[in-house]
């Protein structure tokens, strides 16, 4: 029984057989071995504790194994490592944790609460060997405490399994060593944040980003750059740019965008690919528009070429840029648009403009869009109109917008019209709104008022003379059977002909005179 084990000497311990271990607590209340002494435990021959098992173990009183060395750890069974609780896990001696094998390490907490591994220290964790600790899975390492990995070094991570790296928690990244990094690889890093909140990576810290690896950067995705503060990010080294997936750069915020710009200059602007920069996010990119637009920074990339051009390096043009934009500004890869400023767009040329696709416009985003004037926006063909976020151009622009152009455009897309917008569109495209979307056209009319109609030309003054007095030179002129247009009434026009009025109905187009190009 557990007092009688209790008053045993401790060497006398040392006479436990594996079989005879394995049969304590074989009597009610079955907790014989919560009477084991640390000095008795530590006289167990390392080739007889195998008899341990995870029932026993797990019944020790937490010094229970205080004292013990490696060779006694390494002769536990799996079994018996199982049963190994955090008090007595935090208890034990840095050094005897260089005997847990593999195997041992992926069974602990097999006993309720099933959180042995918060009782790892810092010194017990670094003793662990790197040929081990793949051992490690995703609930151990997520249990351990905030200092648990505080001291080991780039082999200890480069051995952890994905699994085992995937439970690394933000406090526990953000107490490591930077120079350990080094030791993430790619797959390690894209398996971050595999356990609750999942936000692991808001612990780096901007040496520890500093040291991964050039070619373990690609391991790095969207959900893990966005949680990156912009101090960390300042750790980043201008070789890891190329390295970086689409993905990573669309986690980055206007911000981070800002700090690589400033750290790097040039090399920045000109360290993504088209492809990196297809990945940024438009919200990211219109904010990092707007240091430009207040003087944060300044334009200093010279392009020569639009058709290779980033959207980065499109935001960071000189003026060098205006003449390129106006004779080629339709070369420019779909996603370069992202990095059109507002006052670049007075330069793009009506031809270019003609000859956009929809996969061009619709990277456009609203602070270039809200630049157009009435006359670019005519020049959109109707496909790459119906790409562009309607709500977004300005409201005199919007004199500009063609029946073509306005029939193209999705229902859902033309309710983002402001009333400002609706009531300047001219009177064929409003004509062209009715006929073929008569709901949203009425709903407009509804909501903002009817349009006012076109000014009529103002009647010519009537005179004396029914023939015009000829300039002296010229042969008299021939009187006109139409006389002046004296107004509109009903959608027709009253002409006077021959001194009487009458009434010339409009043709109402058809649906036909508007179908989609």
């Amino acid at each position: 029984m557990a007092a009688q084990l209790s008053l045993m000497k401790a060497a006398a311990c040392s006479g436990f057989s594996s079989a005879q271990l394995s049969n304590l607590e074989g009597v009610s209340p079955y907790s014989s071995c919560s009477g084991f002494t640390a000095e008795c435990v530590n006289s167990i021959l390392p080739t007889e504790n195998k008899g341990f098992g995870l029932t026993c173990v797990s019944h020790m009183p937490d010094d229970a194994l205080s004292l013990v060395d490696d060779k006694f750890v390494a002769g536990l069974s799996n079994g018996g490592a199982s049963g190994i609780m955090a008090a007595q896990l935090s208890l034990m001696k840095a050094a005897a944790c260089s005997g847990f094998s593999s195997a041992q390490l992926s069974n602990l907490e097999g006993v309720s609460p099933y959180s042995s591994c918060s009782g790892f220290t810092a010194e017990c964790v670094n003793s662990i060997l790197p040929t081990e600790n793949k051992g490690f899975g995703l609930t151990c390492v997520s249990h351990m405490p905030d200092d648990a990995l505080s001291l080991v070094d780039d082999k200890f991570v480069a051995g952890l399994s994905n699994g085992g790296a995937s439970g690394i928690m933000a406090a526990q990244l953000s107490l490591m060593k930077a120079s350990a990094c080094s030791g993430f690889s790619s797959a390690q890093l894209s398996n971050l944040g595999g356990k609750s909140p999942y936000n692991t990576c808001a612990g780096f810290l901007s040496g520890c980003i500093s040291n991964v690896a050039d070619t373990s950067v690609s391991g790095f995705g969207m959900s893990c750059t966005m949680l990156w503060s912009d101090d960390a990010t300042r750790g980043m080294k201008a070789s890891q740019l190329p390295g970086l997936t689409p993905s990573a750069v669309g986690g980055f915020r206007g911000s981070q965008f800002l700090v690589l710009r400033q750290a790097f200059n040039q090399t920045f602007v000109n360290g993504l690919s088209i492809k990196q920069c297809a990945g940024s996010n438009p919200i990211s990119v219109s904010t990092f528009k707007k240091y430009y637009a207040d003087a944060t920074l300044t334009p200093a990339t010279v392009l020569s070429d639009l058709s290779v051009a980033t959207l980065f390096q499109l935001t960071d043009c000189t003026d060098a840029c205006k003449p390129l934009l106006a004779s080629t500004a339709n070369t420019l890869p779909n996603s370069s648009f992202m990095g059109l400023r507002a006052d670049q767009v007075a330069s793009v040329g009506l031809t270019p403009i003609s000859q956009l696709t929809s996969a061009q416009s619709s990277n456009w985003l609203s602070d270039a869009i809200g630049a157009l004037s009435a006359d670019q926006v005519a020049q959109f063909t109707p496909s790459a109109f119906a790409a562009l976020s309607l709500g977004a151009i300005p409201a005199p622009a919007c004199a500009g917008i063609t029946p073509d152009q306005i029939v193209k455009v999705p229902v859902p897309s033309l309710h983002m019209m402001a009333c400002d917008q609706f009531l300047k569109l001219a009177e064929p495209t409003l004509a062209a709104l009715n006929q073929v979307q008569p709901s949203v056209y009425n709903q407009f009319v509804k909501r903002c008022g009817a349009p006012a109609p076109t000014p009529p030309t103002a009647p010519t003054a009537p005179t004396a003379h029914t023939t015009p007095v000829p300039t002296p030179g010229e042969p008299p002129s021939k009187p006109s059977i139409v006389g002046p247009v004296i107004g509109g009434v009903g959608g027709g026009l009253l002409l006077g002909v021959g001194g009487v009025l009458c009434f010339m109905k409009r043709r109402r187009r058809s649906l036909a005179d508007y179908q989609p190009m």
